[in-house]
């Protein structure tokens, strides 16, 4: 048992104050809307008042008991999947192992008989094993229905780590930071030894099943403590089906292994605040060491959390007691000691991580401001947009946007039934965690802060947040009146939400980035790599010379520089020396990436490389493959 909290908290942690705190935000979060517009500024503040409204709408009902389980219409949800997955699996072997909308929709459905299963019969045993199968058939899918690898750094991860596997040593990470960090290199390479399977599989073996299955247990385990084991095993099925989550489970590299290890910490520095238990406290060292190992930035990340954890403990009580004292000096010594010992260039480096990633944070801080955005600068094109938020559509968000909404209504549902002060602790430091990491992964970008990296937050973030979300969920269910206590009628409440929910998450660009299933937006990137552009990739190789530039898109694996442009200008590609276009199909698509000059300045930007609109003498056919194809390029 922890201590009581201050009697400031007493009295003013209650649903009523927080409330009105979300409603003042998301208020104060729509006028900003105003002036920086994106999915993020508009969906995020909308989410906040509806999820409060619905909470408040709902508050005086009286809540319907679900019952326990019922084994008929389990065994039913239970058959079901299995014959989903066989037709998934079959469907994706009659699609050449591409992920068609045939296959998408059969892993929503999957997705949510799953979650019916869970509802029906939630005994862990049975339906922790379901999930994880329906997260690890997504994510192999997607992970080997490209010909190469499905994402950006994994090509040099898994070049250093099959060098790693035949050398025999580090040396291949010499001139890296990662040198100081080689866990997962390490990982692969004695995967693909002692299993005698390519680097591909390895990784897959050892990084995609850690990166499903640990969060999964671990959410699971967080969340049933405090409630019962249906919301703890809806909490890591809403988290196994999260789009940020599913990307680190196909774009394989340290950052995926670093989300494993962050949901270690999380588990175990609230077992330890709470209980003061040792053992929990080693387990809080060992995890932040591993992470030394593995990952710098989701250290920084993990950092954060405890921070926001621990200082929400002091909070509480209004006082700093030895467990506070512990774990402070824990995480700032592990920090700093790696930061400062970390070399940026490996061994030979004169500058540590530390000095270069300050100092760079330092300059952003200095020169901060709303108008350094992208978006600022650039013309009103619609052909063209900048990275980031502007690129999004505002479907690929709502699914986030739902989640958030459902970890409202939780976190308000939570503080309403707490029982005890370990609870109440409990939702506090969750929630002064989560609006921590949010204030990072939303706030830095707004300002034209990005070398935090934080695209790569949300994995961590949607920890806290599927907690809160799985009670939101289950409240809703129970307020809706019925005559009788019929699990079927809650179970209808509970798809109607699921449903659309994977189907967003799921299918998010984020999540299918193999073969994106909402492929509408300029942020809709595939980064899945076909037979054709392997085939074209390879001759452009064979034929290629040093005194003949190749060019194509910024995202194309292969050895190639960006294509440049002047704005509005498509003659200015064929303009410096001679060039080789390797003209792939994708080229041509919205979600591709190349350099505009605007101003004088270059831009990299989302939007189709207008190759067809040159002067058709300054270019010609010289290869082609199906739908790609290699050009010749002079003026």
């Amino acid at each position: 048992m922890y201590q009581n909290p201050h009697r400031i908290f007493e009295g003013g942690i209650n649903v009523i104050s927080l409330s009105i705190a979300l409603f003042i935000i998301g208020g104060v979060g729509l006028v900003f809307s105003t002036i920086v517009r994106n999915p993020y500024t508009i969906q995020y503040p909308s989410a906040l008042i509806i999820g409060v409204a619905l909470f408040l709408v709902f508050r005086n009902r009286n809540s319907s008991k679900i019952p326990e389980y019922n084994v008929r219409v389990g065994k039913v949800a239970l058959a079901t999947f299995f014959i989903i997955l066989a037709a998934l699996m079959y469907q994706y072997h009659t699609t050449g192992f591409w992920r068609t909308g045939r296959v998408f929709h059969l892993t929503f459905l999957l997705y949510v008989v799953a979650g019916a299963y869970a509802f029906v019969r939630p005994n862990p045993w049975l339906v922790l094993p379901v999930i994880g199968i329906t997260g690890i058939t997504n994510r192999a899918m997607a992970y080997f229905s490209s010909e190469e690898y499905v994402g950006i750094d994994i090509y040099a991860h898994s070049r250093w780590s099959s060098s790693i596997a035949a050398e025999g040593s580090l040396e291949p990470l010499f001139t890296t930071k990662y040198y100081y960090a080689p866990l997962y290199h390490v990982q692969s390479a004695i995967g693909e030894l002692v299993l005698g399977v390519p680097t591909k599989t390895a990784i897959a073996i050892g990084i995609m099943f850690l990166v499903t299955l640990v969060p999964l247990l671990g959410i699971y385990v967080f969340t049933s403590r405090f409630w019962d084991s249906r919301i703890g095993l809806f909490a890591g099925l809403l988290y196994t089906t999260s789009d940020h989550a599913i990307q680190w489970g196909i774009h394989l590299i340290p950052t995926s292994l670093g989300v494993v290890f962050f949901t270690i910490i999380l588990v175990s520095i609230v077992s330890y605040v709470l209980s003061g238990d040792s053992r929990q406290f080693g387990i809080l060292a060992v995890a932040l060491g591993a992470l030394v190992l593995t990952h710098q930035v989701s250290l920084f990340v993990s950092m954060v959390a405890v921070v926001a954890i621990t200082g929400a403990s002091i909070l509480y009580q209004m006082k700093i007691d030895i467990r506070s004292v512990r774990i402070g000096l824990l995480s700032v010594f592990v920090v700093f000691f790696d930061f400062i010992t970390t070399k940026y260039s490996g061994p030979k480096g004169a500058e540590s991580f530390f000095d270069i990633v300050l100092g760079n944070f330092v300059f952003s801080l200095l020169t901060a401001r709303t108008d350094n955005r992208p978006a600022i600068s650039f013309p009103d094109n619609l052909s063209i947009s900048p990275l980031g938020a502007p690129a999004m559509s505002n479907i690929q968000l709502l699914g986030s946007s739902l989640l958030l909404m459902l970890a409202i209504v939780g976190a308000l549902y939570w503080l309403q039934s707490c029982r005890e002060s370990d609870d109440t602790l409990v939702a506090f430091s969750i929630g002064v965690c989560v609006t921590v990491l949010f204030g990072f992964t939303l706030g830095a970008p707004i300002v034209g802060i990005d070398n935090l990296l934080p695209g790569r937050w949300w994995g961590f973030l949607y920890i806290g947040l599927v907690i809160f979300a799985a009670p939101g969920v289950f409240y809703l269910s129970t307020r809706v009146p019925f005559r009788g206590n019929k699990m079927g009628s809650h179970l209808v409440i509970v798809l109607l939400l699921l449903l659309p929910f994977v189907a967003l998450m799921a299918g998010a660009p984020t999540a299918s980035q193999d073969n994106p299933y909402m492929d509408g937006s300029f942020d809709a990137e595939r980064l899945g790599v076909t037979e054709q552009e392997v085939a074209i990739g390879e001759h452009t190789e064979n034929i290629r010379t040093e005194e003949i530039r190749v060019v194509s898109d910024h995202r194309f694996r292969y050895r190639t520089e960006t294509v440049r442009m002047d704005h509005s200008n498509p003659d200015s590609i064929a303009s410096e020396t001679p060039k080789l276009i390797l003209n792939r199909a994708y080229l041509s698509d919205r979600p591709a990436m190349y350099l505009v000059s605007i101003e004088n300045k270059w831009w990299l930007v989302h939007g189709g490389v207008p190759i067809n609109e040159m002067t058709p003498h300054y270019r010609s056919t010289v290869y082609h493959n199906g739908q790609d194809t290699l050009l010749y390029v002079s003026r």
